[in-house]
């Protein structure tokens, strides 16, 4: 018996798109053959990793930079780094990013138009849910 399973049409969907968007539109320079490159020299195991996830996980990467501002920065807008954080992601799942993608559109129909205050609501309710917990380790 295999272990492949069958995307839906939905998810082969979004997978085949990262073959076909424009990545050089928010992260100029970025191009599938770029991806290759950039895998090519962190040594990704192309038997194990898709060129299209890599490229949508550098692209999704690239937001760790500069892009929320000093808080959330972790690298300097680097190209390299965010390949090796979609590598490693791609090594727990193939797909990755179709995965991540899929989430990403979930939430956005859970939240709705005011994602900030919904998600303000959802944090407070876990907060009151867990509040002996958050007490405890919050305790000086």
């Amino acid at each position: 018996m295999s272990d492949y399973i069958e995307d839906t049409q939905a998810q082969q969907d979004l997978t085949d798109h990262f073959y076909t968007k424009d990545y050089t539109k928010k992260n100029p320079g970025l191009t599938l053959k770029h991806a290759k490159e950039i895998g090519d020299q962190i040594g990704v195991d192309w038997d194990r990793v898709d060129l299209g996830q890599l490229a949508q996980g550098i692209k999704e990467e690239m937001e760790h930079g500069s892009e929320f501002g000093p808080e959330g920065q972790v690298h300097d807008d680097d190209y390299l780094i965010s390949g090796k954080i979609a590598y490693v992601h791609l090594l727990e799942r193939a797909d990755y990013y179709t995965a991540l993608e899929l989430l990403e559109q979930e939430g956005e129909e859970k939240y709705g138009d005011d994602q900030e205050a919904a998600m303000k609501k959802w944090v407070a309710d876990q907060r009151a849910k867990h509040q002996a917990a958050w007490d405890t380790a919050c305790a000086a």
